[in-house]
């Protein structure tokens, strides 16, 4: 044999050039990968109190459950909007058989269940249901349209044509801006 290589082996841990130990948590089916974290970061407590001086944890290794944390807050986040866009939307089609008011007084109520319901602000749902109960051009039944319709000489297929393409941009715009202005949380 020739000579003896000196050097550390390839399967050994290190943190800042010193020996250490890897723990490695390998998921198992149908286990719940949050609680489980949660769990070993218990008994990581437990373990580090009872350390010698100068023997620390380092933890910030690949976690799953970070993960998952964040996958969970996006999906809750698109529910969020998605539930405004729906309410906006909800207002602005029936304002187009009744009046504004009526159509704010029937959305009402689900708008703020369904922000009870998702653990959210109700105030961002009611902004929501006034602006689309406010911004709504589609059909002429407005009192203010039915006075410059005569005069005007506008036509139903006119209102129809430029104000859904307006609902539809103020829609968009109210879905922006009324979670920034009033926030969810």
């Amino acid at each position: 044999m020739g000579g003896v290589i000196s050097g550390r082996r390839e399967d050994t841990a290190a943190v800042d050039g010193e020996p250490s130990v890897v723990l490695a948590v390998h998921k198992q089916p149908e286990a719940n990968t949050l609680l489980l974290t949660a769990r070993i970061d218990q008994a990581l407590d437990v373990i580090e109190s009872s350390l010698p001086p100068g023997m620390t944890l380092h933890r910030s290794g690949f976690r799953q459950a970070r993960f998952i944390e964040a996958a969970i807050n996006n999906v809750r986040r698109h529910l969020l909007e998605s539930a405004i866009l729906v309410v906006i939307l909800l207002t602005m089609f029936l304002t187009q058989t009744m009046s504004n008011a009526a159509a704010a007084l029937v959305v009402l109520p689900v708008a703020m269940q369904t922000a009870e319901t998702l653990g959210v602000s109700g105030q961002t749902f009611a902004i929501a249901v006034m602006l689309g109960a406010s911004s709504s051009f589609i059909a002429p039944f407005e009192p203010a349209c039915i006075l410059v319709s005569g005069p005007g000489k506008y036509r139903f297929s006119d209102y129809l044509r430029t104000g859904s393409g307006l609902s539809i941009l103020v829609a968009l715009i109210v879905w922006m801006l009324v979670p920034v202005m009033w926030p969810l949380d």
